[in-house]
């Protein structure tokens, strides 16, 4: 028995949480008015048994994935479009549940040396051939330069690619969950989006840094150097992937961090370190050996790709400015409750789409 697919309207929820009538899927109501055929079609055993399905295409495909999403559940899909304050326990969580995904991951390093080895070969000789290999050049400038005996351009590069991206990553997450509530589910599902899709390039695509080749004469600053932080050291060792060269999560880190800055600040120096500090990490990855240019260029894909799925999750950009008006108080409380007296939302309380700060009229005394 077929049964028959057939357009009509339905009631959905929009980003705001209200019910509207219209088009279940009106972009595909042509297409699924061409499929319509009668109500049920009867066949027998040995009917069915000379027909031939044909395999779905990569456009049915698609179409299949797209009303599959719109199904979810309308609950589900208001809660995932809902402001809320993000709860703690839920941000621990995730981290936890990172850690453990990329735990797996590392475990599978011994399995990965010899493909990791044949992508850098393959990797290199694309960028030599589009001439951007400009990674050895940039290396053995930071290698060389130095005050006397101290190699000080490559001890700063080295503890900068150690230590900076957790720093940043870690003091702007501490930021948006303080400052900037509205802004922060929304600013974390890219982070945690492109490091999930990351984590899968790194296990099917398994890469060696340039440091790794020494057949291409590159300079292992943090191993030359001696510099904490060298993964020849057994504690960085354990907890570190020395085959997760694609895509550059250092660059699609501080690109996150950069975005949100100039996104959400409002004073220009802010901002300013916000777009150097994507183009300071390039150059100390390049500089250490230990990522190609291509690897950034997944960094940025990988990123981009995470904002995608926000938008898509959210229905709104990551980014997206909300209605102030400033008062004399200086607290920014949803538009709704804006009144002489607010009292402060729970954590995982909703909040509406807009806010405004409180205006308070001057009373005149007497």
């Amino acid at each position: 028995m077929i049964a028959t697919i057939r357009a009509g309207d339905r009631d959905y929820p929009n980003g705001d949480g209200k019910g509207r009538s219209g088009p279940s899927l009106p972009v595909f109501d042509a297409h699924l008015t061409r499929l319509q055929t009668v109500e049920h079609v009867r066949e027998t055993p040995a009917d069915l048994s000379s027909i031939t399905m044909p395999q779905p295409s990569l456009r049915g495909r698609l179409i299949a994935l797209w009303i599959g999403v719109r199904q979810i559940p309308a609950g589900v899909r208001n809660r995932l479009r809902t402001r809320r304050r993000p709860r703690l326990w839920q941000e621990l969580a995730f981290v936890v549940a990172s850690y453990v995904v990329y735990s797996l991951i590392r475990d599978a390093v011994p399995n990965h040396i010899t493909p990791a080895l044949q992508h850098a070969r393959t990797i290199l000789g694309a960028e030599r051939a589009l001439h951007i290999d400009v990674e050895q050049t940039v290396n053995h400038f930071v290698a060389a330069t130095r005050i006397h005996s101290w190699h000080w351009l490559a001890e700063i590069c080295n503890y900068y690619y150690a230590t900076m991206h957790f720093i940043a990553v870690i003091g702007v997450l501490i930021w948006l969950y303080v400052r900037r509530p509205l802004h922060y589910r929304a600013a974390r599902t890219v982070l945690y989006a492109a490091n999930a899709l990351a984590a899968a390039v790194f296990w099917l695509y398994p890469l060696a840094p340039p440091r790794l080749m020494p057949s291409e004469r590159f300079v292992d600053t943090l191993a030359v150097f001696h510099t904490w932080g060298s993964y020849d050291s057994g504690g960085v060792a354990k907890i570190s992937n020395q085959f997760a060269a694609m895509p550059s999560l250092h660059i699609a880190w501080s690109l996150w961090v950069g975005l949100t800055l100039i996104g959400l600040t409002r004073r220009w120096w802010v901002k300013a370190l916000g777009a150097a500090y994507p183009l300071a990490t390039l150059f100390v990855i390049i500089g250490t050996a230990n990522h190609f240019i291509l690897d950034a260029v997944g960094g940025v894909v990988v990123l981009a790709i995470g904002f995608a799925v926000q938008r898509a999750l959210s229905g709104r950009p990551a980014y997206e400015r909300l209605i102030d008006v400033t008062g004399e108080s200086g607290r920014t409380v949803p538009l709704v409750a804006a009144s002489a007296s607010v009292a402060p939302l729970r954590d995982g309380e909703p909040l509406p789409d807009r806010t405004e700060r409180i205006v308070r009229p001057e009373i005149p005394k007497h």
